[in-house]
């Protein structure tokens, strides 16, 4: 959200495919470059506004969350790339939280069985383990309180389940 050309090549260039070869093999700064540019010269919106939250920094000290308004200091100063970042990932966290909240409640630790619960949530993922004859009810719950509209937008969802995570 606030990356870089030098940090997107390297990001780009790390990247591997499942089979471990190079998800980019022919990448190059310069195309990385050109990509990034074009970018920003058909979405000049994003660069006002990577501006505007370093301005907002320089003003009042902080950087806040565009839900709930956490605030991240940046005690370290300025960070073109972290920044912008922090609004929206901070934001998605809330957004995350909030449903893990309401989540936990309806289906706490051990409540529905001796090993059900939320079990994680991280980035952009809740983690539920609930009995198998319970798998509906734990669908529809997750179903019910995750998605999120804000200002209009909305936020869905993708529901996966499975017997262990890595069947989802």
């Amino acid at each position: 959200y606030g990356g870089q050309k030098d940090k997107l090549y390297r990001t780009m260039a790390s990247d591997r495919n499942p089979d471990g070869t190079r998800s980019f093999p022919d990448l190059k700064p310069g195309d990385v470059e050109m990509w990034f540019d074009n970018w920003h010269r058909a979405h000049p919106e994003t660069k006002r506004w990577h501006e505007a939250v370093v301005r907002a920094w320089s003003r009042h000290g902080f950087v806040a969350t565009i839900l709930d308004g956490r605030r991240r200091f940046f005690l370290g100063g300025m960070d073109m790339t972290a920044m912008p970042n922090m609004t929206i990932q901070g934001s998605a966290a809330s957004i995350a939280n909030r449903a893990m909240i309401r989540v936990a409640e309806q289906c706490p630790h051990r409540g529905w069985s001796d090993l059900s619960g939320p079990v994680l949530q991280v980035h952009d993922f809740i983690g539920l383990q609930v009995p198998l004859k319970r798998q509906k009810e734990a669908e529809a719950l997750l179903m019910r309180e995750m998605p999120y509209e804000y200002n209009g937008m909305k936020y869905e969802v993708e529901q996966k389940s499975g017997l262990s995570w890595d069947k989802t």
